[in-house]
């Protein structure tokens, strides 16, 4: 419900289509990555994906952004701070 609700609020804020564009490249590539490297992890790959682009979707920083959803230490830590397998997936795909 969370979710959804930041995204309809990124949406309604007529965001660029092409930053939309952006996570859902994100979240594929950290997918196929994690499907790659640790394929227990492809859902969370996704996700640290598809979020990496929220705090720019919602003009909101990415504390800001994780405050309002429930999501694991995990993709925080991958989020934050780049930690983790989930964050050397999302550092791969940021520096590409």
């Amino acid at each position: 419900k969370s979710m959804a609700t930041l995204i309809s609020l990124a949406t309604m804020q007529e965001k660029p289509v092409a930053l939309m564009t952006l996570a859902l490249t994100r979240a594929k590539m950290c997918e196929l990555l994690a499907t790659h490297s640790e394929p227990s992890l492809k859902d969370v790959g996704f996700t640290v994906g598809l979020f990496s682009a929220l705090d720019a979707l919602l003009d909101m920083t990415m504390e800001q952004v994780l405050e309002n959803l429930p999501v694991s230490e995990q993709i925080q830590q991958a989020l934050l701070h780049h930690e983790g397998l989930a964050g050397h997936l999302l550092d791969c795909i940021l520096a590409y």
